[in-house]
């Protein structure tokens, strides 16, 4: 009776040796080198979205030999480069480097970016490495933002967008967290082939809060944002001071419709209440805006 072939070994008993594996390892390596030799061609991302003014790059990988590539935008020829490091451009709103040492990869940007310039990108490989083709999407600015305006207690602030397609979609936070939609009216009209959206979120502030409008649309990897910081406290000093003109004063009456303090980036608001004088500051994009109202 013939023994079963033991475990780890051949059934004459013997381990099995370099010489056994030969013909695996061999298999595997000429796989590894007949992928290796395939032309292959890869753009990322395929899908992108800028704001107006900014640069736009896509990054093509090439595996294999290669010679002359070519970007072209808008069914446009706009840049050429050879594999030896030859970049020859349409015009200086479009360059190109290579992002590896061994120039199998190669930057493509487009400086500035306009509306004009939403559409294909195609990044094309001379031989057997065919074409690859991405969208380039282009929103208007985020934000043209208005400051806070009082009413009564409440506080109105303004987000709107540009030029933007299709419909953003935007929301609010305070402090980090999600307002209610119950506190934001939004509204978007058409203009053109884009839309402009105006986002108006209502609260009062009762303590010093941080608000963040967020834009988004369905190419967007990450909402484009804007904050404002408000700062609420009570300054009883002016709230005094006010009250001594009032009756040290001839007429014993003194009304300032407005008075403003300003410089290029500063004014200051002052509303007076019953118990004192809230003094509110806001700055939004890194401007600091003050109105003098008492």
């Amino acid at each position: 009776m013939k023994e079963g072939r033991k475990e780890g070994g051949r059934e004459d008993g013997r381990k099995d040796g370099w010489m056994d594996k030969m013909p695996g390892l061999l298999i595997f390596s000429v796989l590894n080198v007949i992928t290796s030799s395939i032309p292959y061609l890869c753009v990322e991302p395929l899908n992108l979205t800028k704001l107006r003014g900014s640069d736009a790059q896509f990054n093509a990988t090439v595996q294999g030999s290669w010679k002359i590539m070519t970007w072209n935008v808008h069914g446009l020829l706009v840049l050429t480069v050879g594999f030896g490091g030859d970049v020859t451009s349409s015009s200086a709103q479009y360059s190109a480097s290579f992002c590896r040492v061994d120039n199998s990869c190669v930057e493509f940007t487009i400086h500035n970016v306009s509306r004009s310039d939403s559409g294909p990108v195609v990044c094309t490989v001379q031989g057997d490495y065919g074409s690859r083709t991405a969208q380039l999407h282009v929103q208007g600015r985020t934000f043209n933002s208005r400051p806070f305006t009082e009413q009564g207690l409440d506080l109105h602030v303004e987000c709107e967008t540009s030029a933007w397609f299709p419909t953003p979609t935007i929301s609010w936070t305070r402090n980090g967290q999600t307002v209610n939609s119950s506190l934001i009216n939004t509204t978007s009209l058409a203009s053109g082939d884009s839309f402009n959206s105006t986002s108006v979120l209502k609260f009062q502030a009762v303590t010093n809060t941080t608000v963040t409008c967020l834009v988004t649309i369905p190419t967007l990897t990450n909402p484009e944002s804007s904050s404002v910081h408000l700062v609420v406290g009570k300054v009883l000093f002016f709230f005094f001071f006010f009250i001594g003109l009032f009756f040290f004063s001839p007429s014993k009456f003194y009304y300032y419709n407005a008075i403003y303090k300003k410089d290029q980036q500063q004014s200051t608001y002052v509303d007076m209440l019953n118990s004192g004088v809230s003094f509110l500051t806001g700055v939004w994009d890194k401007k600091t805006i003050t109105n003098v109202i008492i």
